[in-house]
């Protein structure tokens, strides 16, 4: 995986990522914990989780459509600069009456943030070839683990010493600097490849339409349904797990907030060394291979999760979920970015956002409303057959469908004209 960096382009992008996703876990960590100590509400505090959530399926899947309109690399850079701009009002909560400000802030930042991840996801397949981007998608999905580590460290002990303030001031630094991280890469980078097809320029008439457009093109691909299927029990699976996992550290491991913060660490490190090893074997596994495979995992290791109570063999769980997590996350964006044309992928990636944002509140709201007369453990073994399910109509999806025709070599930067970056073989596509 390490390899893809001496893309200098895609060293970029990473970067920025990387620093922008751990300005976002310093603020995900430090506003909750400063929401609680200015109300003494734990309503409060979880009205700010909501107020984060609603964006994903509001705007998840009309971001896409913009995404596949406008210049992908503009969005991710002006995404940076505006959420910089939006922070600034949390520096002016000074008591209660003003905590309004940190909701609205919220709301709005996580809404901003909506247009920049498709726009990322989508531009991958332009800055590198089709055989590098199981490494791409895997070092572009162990940023948020790397950040989710700094993060969450980082967020707690900033309140602590300089209050929100410090919090704000850290947050839209790191918004800065991955503006202008992007802002090194090519512009030609970002712009959108000309399409003949009649349907899709159509298409562009509204925003409705482009977004109809994108449903209608996941409804008519039996892949495309799959692994949308697939991706909804997943989702409902990680909400369970989610919603229910300190209740069951409290009552079950009887561990404590110490050993709740123990299993968040194991849960980071273990998407981390799941980035590097599917990054250095999965590509040499076929997605259609590695997506099943990665689910069944998921369901064995939740069901040993539920039914050993003993805190090591939690965290080892949890850092067993990194590598078949990872492995799936990196199949669903590789096989998306190989199905679907470049002037669709915005909107199908919003699409797949909403829709597996839509499947985790679900699994969350199984959880919540369930935990107290069934316990966490039979919450959690709901969790392991939704994925054990996922992985039967997964498998049964993929003998039915046919395997994605390849993209067009003329689709790939790497393969045309264009001026190479790099002159050795595996630094000879155009990178990020």
């Amino acid at each position: 995986m390490l390899a893809v960096l001496r893309h200098r382009n895609l060293a970029l992008l990473v970067a920025a990522q990387t620093i922008s996703f751990t300005g976002s876990f310093v603020l995900f960590v430090g506003l909750p914990f400063y929401v609680y100590e200015l109300t003494g509400s734990g309503l409060a505090t979880g009205a700010l989780f909501m107020a984060q959530t609603i964006p994903q399926l509001a705007l998840g899947s009309v971001a896409g459509v913009f995404v596949d309109r406008w210049d992908r690399r503009h969005i991710r850079m002006t995404a940076d600069v505006v959420r910089v701009v939006v922070l600034l009002p949390l520096l002016a909560v000074p008591s209660t009456d003003w905590v309004w400000i940190v909701y609205a802030v919220a709301l709005t930042e996580a809404a901003i943030g909506q247009f920049s991840n498709p726009a990322t996801l989508a531009i991958i397949p332009r800055l590198v070839a089709p055989q590098h981007l199981v490494q791409a998608n895997s070092l572009n999905s162990t940023t948020s683990h790397v950040a989710l580590l700094v993060g969450s460290a980082l967020g707690g002990t900033l309140l602590a010493i300089g209050g929100l303030s410090l919090v704000v001031f850290v947050d839209a630094a790191t918004f800065l600097a991955s503006a202008l991280l992007v802002l090194l890469i090519p512009a030609a980078l970002g712009k959108l490849e000309p399409t003949t097809d009649a349907a899709a320029t159509a298409a562009r008439r509204s925003v409705f339409s482009e977004l109809t457009e994108g449903l209608a093109l996941v409804r008519a691909d039996r892949l495309l349904v799959a692994i949308f299927a697939a991706s909804t029990l997943v989702g409902i699976a990680d909400g369970i797990i989610l919603a229910g996992i300190v209740i069951f550290v409290r009552d079950v491991l009887d561990a404590g907030s110490v050993g709740f913060g123990w299993l968040l660490t194991a849960r980071g490190l273990g998407g981390v060394l799941g980035g590097l090893i599917v990054a250095q074997f999965g590509v040499r596994i076929s997605e259609r291979r590695l997506m099943p495979a990665a689910i069944f995992a998921m369901a064995l290791i939740f069901a040993g999760l539920a039914n050993i109570h003993i805190l090591p063999v939690a965290m080892l769980m949890l850092l067993l979920t990194g590598p078949p997590a990872m492995a799936f996350m990196v199949s669903v964006q590789t096989l998306l970015q190989r199905t679907v044309a470049d002037a669709f992928r915005g909107r199908v990636f919003g699409v797949y956002a909403t829709v597996v944002s839509i499947a985790s509140l679900t699994g969350m709201g199984l959880s919540a409303t369930t935990l107290d007369s069934i316990g966490p453990v039979a919450i959690f073994n709901v969790a392991a057959a939704c994925n054990l399910l996922a992985t039967a109509a997964l498998l049964l999806a993929f003998r039915r469908a046919p395997a994605p025709d390849p993209a067009p070599e003329d689709r790939h930067p790497a393969a045309t004209n264009a001026p190479a970056l790099h002159t050795s073989e595996v630094l000879s596509d155009l990178d990020r």
